[in-house]
């Protein structure tokens, strides 16, 4: 079991969603997902979508995507998000650490 303050890591694989169900076994509810650089192309997009909505429970998971605004991707992956979420946020550049701000990427969180 996992004590408090305790952190659980699992990959959650799209391309692979068999292996990612018996990685989950002992852990079903996630408090957050974080995905990262998932706007590749359209498919890859719905893929990293699916898993969320899958993966997270309504009303109690959050997620954080990073989205490349350069990628085929992207747009569909965010116009899809907003579909399919509530309450999507786009993290101001302003409130990320000077190191990571870049006008190249978006961050958006949101509740499952």
């Amino acid at each position: 079991k996992i004590k408090s303050g305790g952190v659980v890591c699992r990959e959650l694989d799209w391309y692979n969603p068999t292996l990612s169900l018996q990685s989950l076994l002992d852990e079903i509810i996630f408090d957050l997902i974080v995905v990262t650089d998932c706007s590749l192309t359209v498919n890859e997009s719905r893929g990293v979508i699916d898993m969320i909505h899958k993966y997270g429970t309504m009303g109690w998971t959050r997620a954080i995507v990073g989205l490349c605004k350069e990628r085929e991707g992207y747009l569909s992956c965010v116009n899809e998000i907003k579909k399919v979420f509530n309450e999507v946020i786009c993290i101001p550049q302003s409130e990320l650490h000077p190191n990571f701000q870049s006008q190249r990427h978006t961050i958006l969180k949101f509740q499952v």
